[in-house]
């Protein structure tokens, strides 16, 4: 292969800087100017050279990374990943782990999505685990976590815009999480009208949350074709035990499914359990709230009409529970007369 240059040919191996720039004549090639801005379109910057000037228009979110824990490990530290660029999650990047244990020393920045499938995060003494997603969190597979001294802060999907997708909020399966301090999540399903159970918050199979303080759960499902739920706890020995007080918060824009949907859950609050779910809480198949010094509070609003769904404010069946101090049950029949819109 032969390079022309200013009318003469050189072969590609002896084609030098001094060949190229007599071949441009006066418009000389400035080395350094053309480095400086081959990492900036690396990092995502939007260059434009007119007339031998530069002009740095914007900086451009550079593309996020799907990185994978390749082995158990310090999350700060580059060698625990792989798809990564070389280095450690970054913000909006999707974060995957994989049966590794990862240890956790310092601040996690914002991600795209993080998935815990078999393996184990701890952070550290003296520090708060937050993670935080501009889509899902998922912790799945038998996945422990524990919180040494600190807090624990879940939150999924909760800009201003929330994130369009088919997908659950937060969603903890067959999982162990224990924190010292409060423990906190906070979920939105993800907005798709073609598709279905976009739930906030969603706890399945054998999932234990144990905290030191609080623990306190939010959920908002998403748009969707249908199923999607504020809070939803379906399956079997889903335990919530908090030496202080545990609340439960759901609400769906959807007349025809629950705000909170808890079925075959036991939860403990030694200072006392908030439920409020709208539409509607129903509680069934062996739950059992129990709070040895507190209140316990559950309060719903119901939903449907003719024609519609039909979502009582509270609905208690086969479930026991047992206050320390008060129980107040609220609930608000929904509109219309279709069936079981009642109250309570």
């Amino acid at each position: 292969m032969s390079v022309k240059i200013g009318g003469r040919s050189k072969s590609k191996a002896s084609v030098s800087r001094a060949h190229i720039e007599r071949g441009f004549g006066k418009h000389r090639v400035n080395w350094a100017e053309a480095a400086r801005m081959k990492k900036l379109r690396r990092a995502g910057v939007l260059v434009i050279v007119c007339t031998g000037v530069v002009w740095q228009l914007s900086s451009l979110p550079a593309l996020a990374a799907d990185c994978e824990a390749q082995a158990s490990g310090d999350w700060h530290t580059a060698a625990t990943w792989t798809n990564c660029g070389g280095n450690i999650p970054q913000t909006g990047d999707n974060v995957t782990i994989l049966g590794q244990s990862i240890s956790v020393s310092a601040a996690i920045p914002s991600l795209a999505s993080f998935r815990l499938e078999g393996g184990t995060l701890t952070a550290a003494t003296g520090v708060d685990l937050v993670i935080e997603t501009s889509r899902d969190i998922s912790i799945v597979g038998g996945s422990t976590i524990d919180v040494v001294t600190g807090n624990m802060l879940f939150i999924a999907n909760l800009g201003v815009t929330p994130t369009t997708g088919d997908f659950a909020g937060i969603v903890l399966q067959a999982t162990t999480i224990s924190a010292a301090g409060d423990m906190v999540c906070l979920g939105r399903g993800g907005d798709d009208a073609a598709t279905t159970d976009h739930d906030g918050v969603r706890l399945l199979n054998s999932c234990s949350l144990a905290a030191g303080g609080s623990i306190a759960i939010q959920g908002e499902g998403g748009v969707s074709a249908g199923g999607s739920v504020g809070i939803t706890s379906d399956g079997s020995s889903h335990v919530l035990i908090s030496v202080g007080s545990v609340s439960l918060e759901g609400v769906v824009d959807d007349p025809e499914h629950h705000g909170v949907f808890i079925n075959g859950a036991a939860i403990d609050g030694q200072s006392g359990i908030v439920i409020e779910g709208t539409p509607g809480v129903i509680e069934a198949s062996g739950t059992t709230l129990s709070s040895a010094y507190g209140d316990i509070v559950i309060v719903g609003t119901g939903a449907g009409s003719a024609g519609a769904g039909e979502i009582d404010g509270v609905d208690v069946e086969n479930a026991a529970i047992t206050a320390g101090a008060d129980l107040t049950i609220v609930g608000v029949a929904g509109a219309g007369s279709a069936g079981d819109n009642d109250g309570v």
